[in-house]
């Protein structure tokens, strides 16, 4: 009686120990999580470039003395395709002062 139930602990414990190191070498070989920003800023010389990682849009806006003006929306989902078309070609100002 007393054998057996040496071998059932030493059963259930083998047991235990392989679950916990099959679960640590798990996790040290999982690769790191990265997360993007959601926005990524640009200035390329009269050019303001803008980067919604949320959205997967880019905004491209004309630098003017006081405003940014906005020329073109573009949708990053169809990057690959044979042509980007422009959503929005506005002309919508963007005051400085409005942006703190």
């Amino acid at each position: 009686m007393n054998s057996s139930r040496g071998t059932a602990l030493g059963v259930v414990g083998g047991c235990l120990l392989g679950t916990c190191l099959s679960l640590a070498l798990g996790a040290a070989s999982a690769p790191p999580v990265t997360v993007a920003p959601r926005y990524s800023v640009q200035n390329s010389g009269p050019m303001l470039l803008i980067t919604d990682n949320g959205t997967n849009k880019l905004y491209i806006y004309e630098n003017a003395i006081g405003a940014s003006l906005l020329r073109n929306v573009v949708d990053l989902a169809k990057t690959g395709e044979r042509e980007l078309k422009s959503e929005a070609n506005a002309n919508v100002a963007v005051e400085a002062s409005e942006n703190p």
